[in-house]
């Protein structure tokens, strides 16, 4: 988050070889959200969004500062914590493999449930030890219940009329009745229990339309009176549920309800409290129990997802997590501060270097949406583009997988996909989209394919290689695309290898195709035929691909058994010596005989062509590299890990590069 970036000493045209160059992170975006917050201080919890491994924090400063807590039997928090209202250092943690417990404040966890997708988790404010949770599958979805501080765990049986269906959430009231909602085709009802789900009562509910996506909320004050959050707008009872009265037509997807003045709403979401206008979503807030509202003023646009909103218990401290990090606010919303210092960065799932500008990085960012971010000073600073999950011109896609830039600079194309299980299969769907101005728009392209990869042929710009990779039932396979009109129009390579593609690298006279199972394929017809060139290659799963500067480059191919080097445009290939594989391999743009590799254990150097081969890992907290980057002038060398983005200083002058 907060982008460090100091620069070795180096020479002007020489890479510094003395081993003192250190990686520094500098990484755009936010990737955590306030998941809990101590009723009895202003302590609060943030946990990361799709698992970045030491993935749930504490501060006790306000968020001045966050301190990593213990990692849990399984690391992917990310869907609920529950402080004690009697101990707080009693938490318990909904993870991807049910719910973790730690006695000592987050310091050690043990598991002691084990489930799949566990939605929400909830201590009982009547009832010290207990405490109440909700999960799902494919075919149920359960509530369980315990007794003695989350140790042991029992399913809830609510009473269900046949054709009824349960909502995934649930409320606990002050008084410690614990209310469920479920929807049926006619209607829907509010299940309630006083007794720990030994008996039930029920009342209707308004709106007979099914209400799944919703969120119910028991004010902190006076239990009698609950807010629902559903998709058709915002309801509220003042009768513990008899009656409901609509507090506007709009979608907030978050509430909070201020301890210190309960008539006082903040509220966040797709679309403003009182209207169906997406132009007004924001941070809205309400001082008359959600009859009026207005829209505050935040550092970040009203448009930005905001993924919780929560009130400290003495009311200070508001707290809104969004997909650009945390903000706080001591005045009841009326100035903000950042909150989210001493936080890692967000999940980096695409990175790529301008070959054609100097310093120009691309990052593709995943928070709880898909952003695009550009930097022009070797990833100092970051600018977030327009293309995001939920625009126009983005598909409504996931995940950034690869970028391409034309040599003028002005477009730009972005390969994202998203993919998700369902029983027995995992469905994966995707794109391109084409931004002709730097990316301030962005246009879709026609090429409806969950795409890995693509390339633009830096001697041609109108013409463009993309590939796919899809699942049959003799394994993976892979596909190939061919633009000639700038991605105007697509069509499928039929003589594609059939192999899955890890990497492209275009030549003056080839274009080369690095796959797995069936090693190196190119094509000197525009990708009409393509014939293996695996000759002297001992492991055909190839996964990276570099060609070093000037007239004659060497070309490198990185296999199962390490790296692999051809004099004769690949023809032939002999083993340089490092034997490990390598997920990615740059060439130094400037100097021939430098190359970079990124592999499990870190960042290798080489400065004679390949044949001698050093460590290059000081400053990274994580060797897992998967991605290199080098920018065009070669100032700068970037580096994608599993958790983070790091840039590393090569020179501090442009020099110039070998024709």
């Amino acid at each position: 988050m907060l982008s460090l970036f100091l620069a070795a000493s180096a020479l002007a045209s020489l890479p510094n070889p003395t081993g003192t160059e250190r990686w520094t992170i500098g990484e755009p975006g936010g990737s955590f959200s306030v998941a809990a917050v101590d009723r009895s201080s202003d302590t609060a919890y943030a946990h990361a969004y799709y698992g970045l491994g030491r993935d749930l924090y504490r501060t006790v400063d306000s968020g001045r500062s966050w301190l990593p807590l213990g990692p849990q039997p399984d690391s992917a928090i990310g869907y609920g914590l529950a402080v004690s209202f009697a101990e707080s250092r009693h938490l318990l943690a909904a993870n991807t493999s049910g719910i973790a417990r730690s006695i000592d404040g987050g310091g050690a966890w043990k598991q002691e449930l084990q489930l799949t997708d566990v939605d929400l988790i909830q201590y009982d404010p009547s009832r010290p030890a207990v405490a109440y949770a909700v999960s799902h599958s494919t075919s149920a979805v359960t509530y369980y219940r315990s007794d003695d501080d989350g140790v042991s765990w029992i399913p809830l049986t609510p009473p269900l009329i046949p054709g009824e269906f349960i909502r995934l959430t649930f409320a606990v009231s002050r008084g410690g009745t614990l209310l469920i909602p479920v929807d049926n085709p006619t209607g829907g009802r509010l299940l309630r229990s006083s007794d720990t789900g030994k008996t039930w009562s029920s009342v209707a509910l308004p709106a007979p339309e099914s209400r799944l996506e919703s969120r119910l909320i028991v004010d902190p004050v006076s239990p009698h009176i609950l807010y629902d959050l559903t998709r058709l707008g915002l309801f509220r009872s003042e009768d513990d549920g008899a009656s409901w009265a609509r507090r506007g037509s709009g979608i907030p997807l978050t509430l909070a309800i201020d301890p210190a003045e309960p008539s006082t709403l903040y509220a966040g979401g797709e679309t403003a409290p009182d209207t169906i206008q997406p132009k007004d979503a924001g941070l809205w807030k309400s001082t008359d129990s959600g009859i009026s509202w207005h829209l505050l003023t935040t550092p970040f646009p009203p448009l930005t997802a905001i993924l919780s909103v929560d009130v400290s218990a003495s009311g200070s401290v508001l707290w809104v997590s969004t997909v650009d990090g945390i903000f706080k606010s001591t005045d009841s919303g009326a100035t903000w501060t950042t909150a989210f210092d001493g936080l890692p960065g967000p999940a980096i799932t695409a990175l790529f270097a301008d070959p054609f500008r100097a310093s120009r990085v691309y990052a593709g960012v995943l928070t709880a949406a898909a952003r695009l971010y550009r930097s022009d000073d070797g990833g100092q600073r970051w600018l977030p583009l327009t293309l995001k999950v939920g625009e126009a011109g983005s598909r409504a896609l996931q995940v950034f997988s690869a970028f391409a830039v034309d040599p003028e600079g002005k477009a730009l194309y972005a390969v994202a996909q998203s993919c998700s299980s369902i029983p027995n299969a995992y469905l994966c769907f995707g794109g391109v989209s084409k931004s002709n101005d730097g990316g301030a728009s962005w246009m879709d392209l026609p090429l409806l394919v969950a795409l890995n990869s693509i390339v633009l042929d830096p001697a041609n710009p109108r013409i463009l290689y993309a590939s796919a990779v899809y699942d049959s039932p003799s394994g993976a396979l892979g596909q190939g695309f061919k633009s000639s009109d700038a991605g105007a129009s697509w069509a499928q390579l039929t003589g594609f290898p059939t192999s899955p593609l890890r990497a492209w690298l275009i030549t003056s006279n080839d274009v080369l195709a690095a796959t797995c199972d069936g090693g190196v394929f190119a094509s000197n017809d525009g990708g009409i035929t393509w014939n293996a060139r695996n000759s002297g290659l001992t492991n055909t799963c190839a996964s990276a691909l570099a060609r070093s500067p000037g007239p004659s480059g060497l070309l490198y191919v990185s296999t199962g058994d390490g790296i692999f080097m051809s004099a004769d445009q690949g023809s032939t290939w002999k083993s340089t010596g490092f034997l490990q594989a390598a997920a990615s391999v740059v060439a130094d743009p400037i100097q021939p005989s430098i190359l970079y590799a990124g592999t499990n254990e870190g960042v290798f150097r080489s400065l004679d062509g390949g044949t001698t081969w050093a460590s290059l890992n000081d400053g990274l907290r994580d060797l897992t590299i998967r991605t290199l980057a080098i920018d065009a002038a070669g100032l700068a060398l970037h580096a994608m890990t599993s958790t983070d983005l790091y840039h590393l200083r090569l020179r501090t002058a442009h020099p110039v590069a070998p024709r």
